[in-house]
């Protein structure tokens, strides 16, 4: 088989690739991976029970991380207290109905 001018021939093996620079001349590198690439790539090596294993983990955190979340939000940003004074106001005012 006939080489093609101009063409590279690259290999990449797990984070290392090969790149033919020249002919019969290479470079040898390793790939830029982000968090998030290497977190999926090791998420696709896993068995089915493990698979579910890490689902039960992720989400318990989520919803942890979640409830952190609310209460930084809602009881030390007080990002919803206007909100509660208006109800209370308007409950107070006759303006509501029990459920």
């Amino acid at each position: 088989m006939g080489r093609v001018p101009g063409l590279k021939r690259v290999a990449v093996l797990g984070m290392l690739y090969v790149e033919e620079v020249d002919m019969g001349l290479f470079s040898v590198g390793v790939l830029e991976v982000t968090r998030l690439e290497e977190l999926e790539r090791e998420i696709r090596k896993l068995n089915r029970a493990e698979l579910g294993d890490l689902r039960e983990w992720f989400r318990k955190y989520d919803s942890d991380e979640w409830d952190r979340q609310i209460e930084e939000d809602v009881i030390r940003g007080g990002k919803l207290d206007k909100f509660g004074r208006k109800a209370l106001d308007a409950h107070r005012a006759g303006e509501t109905k029990e459920l």
